[in-house]
């Protein structure tokens, strides 16, 4: 006997015959019709297990991938901003929900794969059935769009709601961290602290109390109206029943169906509110990806610098932040060779220079060329082959003092290493360590005092050596005595040396000095005096 796929069509129709078959004068064909039904179903359910068993079995691979592939693409992606753009983010807002994304991507993926997909399987299966049973047709018709529409309300209410609500909670968790972060001011003004993460911690739980009672009522509401098609069904159904208009098995088949309907549909509403959950934080990581990412050229592999090129050649630049003009045909030469300095007062411009000097930002006219290369060409990581800058904040990772000083250096040997090490006078402060170079130094270097850092990050400098090295007053941590010895290495050991300044300094080390005043004027001295 053949299969017939239709058969589950007939389904409804064979219950019809199951009290005649056994009082024995139901048509013979029936029982093939029940027996191929049962085959059909029994199929469907031996998949549908095992479908589950591959969910479970495939979920947590699949879910780790596509978490493992948010990171890489969100932490890479941020490296692309322009420096403009990134400076507009809240870092720790961003760290935030990049630490959220990986609980909600998994219970996402976890809902939508293992539990809301397979509900719509059954709806889809229980819906037709009723269909083919030819009864109650056109209220079920009207009551299933009536349920849609409703459902949608719903979700769209929830969502508004749970986005009020995370908000506050966004805020909550970036006052947290400042306030852990300025632990040593807060110490002075604990009462006031306490009386500010107090209310703010109130805020949230009163936001997400009153979204979550919206909801319930909501789903209250969504459980009247399936409430209300069941007991209508079962009202007339019995009228039915009772006129002789509709066989008992029938109406016994339609409120199993019916069940089978409304009931997953509504437990589904709960998994749904949590998949629109894990949503709002997927959608701030698409927001991310949505700044656009700055244009680079591709790399070129190795540079060779032009004979006979400047150092640092800027010509004629324009840069300005919105109507705030910061330089206007500013020009400024550094020769190879030179040890110059760039000075003046807090506010007009260093730091801006600097970057622009690197490539961090493109002026809005003129030209920067780097030994001979104009630096619009390059790639930042072309730009690293022939400078290195050191920031007034070190940057420093949570990891091991080694891995910290050969960051970014390449191939080193044990040798090269140590003597960075005593040129820079960091001998003292491993012998401290308790596991020397390979001791942890704690998050941005925490666990450095602020000359340690400096030293640390000189000792990088000279384990890169880069032809280009420019200093942002990155020595005003240091004694006089060891600042003296770390620089004369320096200086002996890289070709050409910007250093960055509020104040006149290093005279006796410099042969050029750039003066940066607020009428945007460059004054350059040849081994100036103070």
């Amino acid at each position: 006997m053949g299969v017939d796929i239709y058969a589950a069509a007939e389904l409804p129709f064979a219950f019809s015959y199951i009290v005649g078959l056994f009082k024995g004068d139901a048509p013979p064909q029936m029982s093939d019709i029940l027996l191929q039904a049962c085959i059909i179903f029994g199929v469907f359910t031996f998949l549908t297990k095992t479908m589950s068993f591959l969910q479970d079995l495939l979920f947590y691979p699949v879910v780790n991938v596509c978490i493992r592939e948010l990171h890489f693409r969100t932490n890479f992606h941020m490296h692309g901003l322009s420096i403009e753009e990134y400076e507009k983010l809240s870092i720790p807002e961003v760290l935030s929900f990049i630490k959220r994304i990986g609980l909600s991507a998994r219970f996402f993926l976890n809902t939508m794969l293992v539990t809301f997909v397979p509900t719509i399987i059954k709806f889809v299966v229980a819906f037709t059935i009723l269909m083919n049973i030819g009864v109650f047709r056109e209220g079920l018709v009207i009551g299933a769009i009536g349920l849609v529409v409703l459902y949608v309300l719903a979700m769209r209410f929830y969502m508004r709601a749970r986005r009020k609500s995370w908000l506050i909670t966004d805020r909550v968790t970036l006052a947290i961290g400042e306030s852990i972060r300025n632990t040593r001011l807060v110490r002075f003004y604990e009462s006031f602290e306490r009386l500010r993460i107090r209310n703010l911690v109130n805020e949230e739980a009163r936001a997400w109390f009153r979204s979550t009672m919206q909801m319930d009522g909501m789903q209250i509401l969504i459980g009247v109206v399936i409430a209300a098609i069941m007991g209508s069904v079962i009202f007339y159904g019995a009228y039915g029943v009772f006129e002789k208009t509709l066989a008992l098995s029938t109406l016994v088949l339609v409120h199993g169906q019916l069940s089978a309907l409304l009931v997953p549909l509504k437990s589904s509403l709960r998994e749904v509110r949590q998949v629109f959950e894990a949503t709002i934080d997927i959608e701030k990581i698409l927001d991310l990806y949505a700044l656009p990412q700055e244009s680079r050229k591709s790399g070129k592999g190795i540079l060779i610098p032009v004979e006979g090129a400047p150092a640092l050649d800027i010509k004629g630049i324009d840069f300005s932040y919105q109507d705030d003009v910061v330089f206007n045909k500013f020009s400024m030469c550094i020769e190879r060779g030179d040890r110059a300095l760039i000075f003046g007062e807090s506010g007009v411009g260093k730091s801006t220079l600097l970057s622009l000097a690197t490539g961090l930002l493109k002026p809005q006219n003129g030209e920067v060329t780097i030994f001979g290369h104009r630096l619009c060409d390059l790639s930042l990581e072309e730009v690293g082959q022939f400078l290195h800058y050191i920031p007034q904040d070190v940057p420093l990772f949570k990891a091991s003092f080694y891995e910290n000083l050969v960051y970014g250096c390449g191939e080193v040997s044990r040798e090269e290493v140590e003597a960075v090490i005593d040129v820079a006078c960091l001998r003292g402060l491993l012998e401290t360590m308790p596991e020397g170079m390979n001791s942890d130094i704690g998050e941005m270097g925490s666990k450095l005092s602020g000359g340690e850092r400096q030293r640390l990050a000189l000792a990088r400098a000279m384990l890169m050596k880069p032809k280009l090295l420019i200093f942002d007053e990155t020595t005003n941590a240091l004694d006089e005595e060891t600042e003296r010895l770390v620089l004369d290495h320096v200086l002996s050991s890289i070709e050409t040396v910007i250093f960055i300044s509020h104040r006149p300094m290093h005279k006796e080390r410099v042969s050029k000095v750039v003066k940066l005043d607020r009428m945007l004027v460059s004054v350059f001295e040849e081994h100036a005096s103070f």
